[in-house]
């Protein structure tokens, strides 16, 4: 017969393994991350590196296969349109509103 202590100690783990059962359960080898993405066709980049390969390197073979940085900044209407409300605001108090 087993003792509290005992239960206590394998309590982790057991629920470990249980995690792990459900996990794998749901994780088929259907149903895996690269499946995902292959059925999206976004197909994996392997980037070799080693002890002596560089940030730098790594970030621009990254730049490289993604492409240039973007702004995702203003569009040319909103920056209109805050031109406009600027513009409204000074001739406000310029005629004191």
């Amino acid at each position: 017969m087993r003792s509290f202590a005992d239960l206590i100690t394998q309590m982790p783990c057991l629920v470990m393994k249980e995690k792990l059962a459900k996990y794998r359960a749901a994780n088929t080898d259907e149903n895996t991350l690269l499946n995902f993405f292959d059925e999206l066709e976004i197909h994996p980049n392997q980037i070799n590196v080693d002890a002596n390969t560089s940030i730098k390197a790594i970030v621009d073979t990254i730049k490289a296969t993604v492409g240039k940085p973007t702004n995702y900044g203003p569009t040319a209407e909103v920056i209109a349109e805050r031109e406009a409300i600027e513009r409204e605001r000074l001739v406000c108090e310029a005629s004191a509103c």
